[in-house]
């Protein structure tokens, strides 16, 4: 005695899936499963997904929305003195493990640093 393969009913599955799409037709996998779920059908998933990709109504992945090409301009240089200033603090610690910090100021003209100063890092918890 051989098997003999039981044919499938799909019929039930295939009209649940054609009565979606026509009244959503966005919707992927995921959400037409949902509702068939939410709505008390008996069909597995395995079952819906081997219709939906025998009806192909897999839908086309969306592509990444790119945003135009920046046109790069050379950045402004300082073309006097003290024109432009950076800022920046810096943090450290000691070998003994004292934290501190510096806040430094440059000029950008010249790159003439003003004198740093540095303080021992206290934080208050809230």
């Amino acid at each position: 005695m051989r098997y003999r393969a039981v044919a499938r009913d799909d019929s039930g599955v295939i009209e649940f899936l054609e009565q979606h799409i026509a009244v959503n037709p966005r919707h992927g996998f995921g959400l037409i499963y949902d509702s068939a779920r939410h709505q008390g059908k008996p069909w597995g998933k395995t079952v819906m997904w081997r219709v939906y990709c025998d009806l192909k109504l897999n839908l086309p992945r969306r592509g990444k929305k790119r945003l135009p090409a920046r046109i790069k301009l050379p950045l402004d240089r300082a073309r006097e003195p003290n024109q432009h200033w950076s800022c920046d603090f810096m943090a450290d610690a000691l070998w003994s493990g004292r934290r501190f910090r510096t806040f430094n100021v440059i000029n950008e003209f010249n790159r003439e640093a003003l004198p740093s100063r540095s303080t021992r890092v206290c934080r208050q918890r809230a």
